[in-house]
């Protein structure tokens, strides 16, 4: 794979003239409407002065990881009206979405030889913070998509490449006002009150797995199959010997039933099939608790 700089950015800028459509079915699908987007006529080189007064508040921050530590970013500031207010503080199922929104847009907006890794998706406070986190190198190129609804229009931009990069753990609120030299220091009463206890709270996933022990942590780590399985059937072995070229199986599945996805061989989601760029795709529609097993506890035995 060839690094990822502004000497790709005329490829970038094609790769998005042809992927546009698919881009604007996956914006409306995960905003919930109908959403145009219109591609880039040419690149640029990154201009940070720029970028950080036009970035200047809160949006939506998507990374498309493209190796170990290179990211690209797109960026969408809330300013622009088209982001809907569930983003701000997205459930499980909005999380999922915005993820999956990362994930299509990175396939069918960057080159081939570029497919992320990786897709990370937040909200932050200021998008100025998250660009200035990300330390693009001089070498950056930016695009430009323009997006649209029915009442608003705004800027979805593409900025690469930003090195050793991690949207969800950088910094990305706005820097706190300075405080006023007249301010002055809380009673001796108030500072000599007893010290309450810490209670761990987070407020995002990843904030909630750096608090995990170390092996627990390493858990997550693990690489485990995962299959979509289209539908399932049980033949006699004298059948599936003389299954050839040109046999059919049939299953009593419907072919607009959805699909279910295993993980370790255990069903924990069913979804649709989409297509995300030229290759198949799932789109979760919804999640199954995996079965719970219980052993009864029985009293120790006396030897009576």
């Amino acid at each position: 794979m060839s690094e990822f700089t502004a000497e790709q950015g005329d490829l970038v800028v094609a790769t998005c003239q042809t992927g546009v459509s698919e881009a604007s079915e996956a914006v409306s699908r995960a905003f919930d409407g109908d959403y145009t987007l219109s591609p880039p006529d040419s690149f640029e080189p990154v201009s940070p002065g720029d970028l950080m007064a036009s970035l200047a508040g809160a949006g939506l921050a998507l990374e498309l990881k493209v190796s170990d530590d290179t990211s690209a970013l797109l960026l969408l500031s809330e300013s622009s009206g088209l982001l809907p207010k569930w983003i701000q503080s997205p459930d499980a199922t909005g999380e999922s979405k915005l993820t999956t929104l990362a994930q299509e847009l990175g396939m069918v907006l960057l080159p081939e030889d570029q497919m992320p890794l990786d897709f990370r998706a937040k909200f932050v406070d200021d998008l100025a913070a998250v660009f200035r986190s990300a330390a693009v190198s001089a070498d950056g190129a930016q695009v430009s998509l323009t997006v649209k609804d029915e009442d608003d229009e705004g800027q979805l931009l593409l900025i690469w490449p930003a090195r050793n990069f991690d949207v969800t753990s950088a910094k990305t609120e706005a820097p706190a006002a300075p405080q006023s030299l007249e301010a002055q220091p809380p009673p001796v009463a108030e500072r000599q009150q007893p010290v309450k206890r810490r209670v761990l709270q987070y407020n995002e996933l990843e904030d909630g797995i750096q608090l995990l022990p170390s092996y627990a942590r390493s858990l997550l780590k693990v690489r485990v199959p995962v299959r979509v399985i289209l539908a399932s059937t049980k033949l006699p072995l004298q059948r599936v010997e003389e299954l050839g070229p040109g046999s059919i199986i049939q299953f009593r599945k419907s072919c607009d039933e959805t699909l279910s996805l295993e993980v370790g061989g255990c069903t924990v989601a069913a979804g649709e099939a989409v297509k995300v760029g030229d290759k198949f795709g799932l789109w979760i529609t919804s999640i199954e608790m995996p079965a719970e097993d219980f052993d009864p506890i029985r009293p120790a035995s006396t030897g009576e």
